[in-house]
């Protein structure tokens, strides 16, 4: 198949886009790219819209829609209504986004698969131009940025990074969770700034996990070497091996709690990063936190009746269960009831 406005076999392209071209297709891509300038900048365009036209919100949403006509229009106003709820606190690019979504639309009709809400905007550090990605509850993503970095997004998250990323700096700023394979630049330092962390890397595989509403940071490593701090820099900075962790416990005013940094070594790093691979892996967590996950994953919100049920601990692996499926199983090997109602549940203690 052939655009006439980029006139390249889209084919040939879209794989180069996701590495999956062969010596003669990436000699293609590299002589259009040398053609001219304007094949250049369409080329940018395209890697742009790619990176968040491959962030999908899941293949439940896929195939409640069953056509890829309806579900580019859903697509194509969601982006419209983010740019609209925007407008007021972000100066939208407004030349730039039909370009995007054009774009957007092209790849979206090649690789078949969903995308979320992405928006571009000025404002924030030093008034730079931002990109930012968000993932729905209920979903999770797998993106390859601009330096080569694959990057996994888990439920309920978003990354920021400014447009010139890769060009003087290679600065991520994540709310959520987050597992990177970090593309080494020796002279290009890799930082993920997170709920009050930096965590700083060359070439490595690690894991971040920075939601909000949790006092707790969490940066696990899996390959290679990371160095961690707290970005006000009034703390040392810890250079993490394999298998090691540092929790970071944010500093709470109102309490009168200060940060707080914990490393911890022979961990099993698969515990912290088995959510890229569609499984929970559970050693002796508690249902509190474990229900947190299960909300996450499954876009479900979790209630207690028995607060007391919330200190019960549970040891297991989950794959492709549905979350019915998961409630049965704690209601098997439990003191745990359930009833359901529409995408709320509430948790009750069995009658003795």
């Amino acid at each position: 198949m052939k655009d006439q406005s980029l006139d390249i076999d889209l084919v040939i392209l879209t794989k180069y886009l996701n590495g999956e071209a062969d010596l003669t297709e990436i000699k293609v891509v590299d002589q259009w790219l040398r053609e001219s300038p304007q094949n250049r900048e369409e080329f940018e365009k395209l890697q742009k819209a790619w990176e968040f036209a491959t962030a999908g919100i899941g293949l439940r949403e896929w195939d409640a829609i069953r056509s890829k006509e309806k579900f580019l229009w859903k697509v194509i106003q969601a982006q419209s209504a983010t740019i609209k709820s925007n407008e007021k606190s972000a100066n939208i690019n407004r030349k730039l986004f039909p370009s995007l979504l054009k774009y957007a639309a092209l790849a979206l009709i090649l690789i078949g698969i969903s995308t979320l809400l992405v928006y571009e905007f000025s404002g924030g550090i030093q008034n730079k131009n931002f990109t930012e990605i968000s993932v729905l509850r209920g979903s999770k993503t797998r993106m390859t940025l601009a330096d080569g970095t694959k990057l996994w997004l888990n439920a309920s998250s978003k990354i920021k990074y400014n447009q010139n990323f890769n060009k003087l700096e290679r600065d991520i700023f994540l709310e959520g969770e987050a597992y990177f394979e970090v593309a080494k630049n020796a002279q290009k330092p890799f930082n993920v700034f997170a709920g009050g962390v930096v965590v700083q890397a060359v070439g490595t595989i690690f894991n971040v996990k920075a939601y909000p509403d949790e006092k707790i940071v969490e940066t696990t490593l899996v390959e290679g070497s990371v160095i961690v701090g707290a970005d006000n820099k009034s703390s040392e900075k810890i250079v993490l091996k394999p298998n090691e962790q540092v929790l970071y416990n944010k500093p709470d005013i109102k309490n009168r709690e200060i940060e707080k940094i914990l490393v911890t070594k022979g961990i099993k790093a698969e515990l912290f990063t088995s959510w890229i691979s569609d499984k929970l892996v559970i050693s002796s967590e508690d249902l509190e936190s474990l229900t947190v996950k299960l909300g996450r994953k499954y876009d479900v919100v979790f209630h207690f009746d028995d607060n007391s049920l919330k200190k019960l601990r549970f040891t297991g692996i989950l794959k492709n269960e549905t979350i019915e499926q998961i409630l049965e199983v704690l209601k098997i090997s439990s003191p745990v009831n359930y009833r359901i109602r529409e995408r709320e549940i509430w948790l009750t203690r069995k009658n003795s």
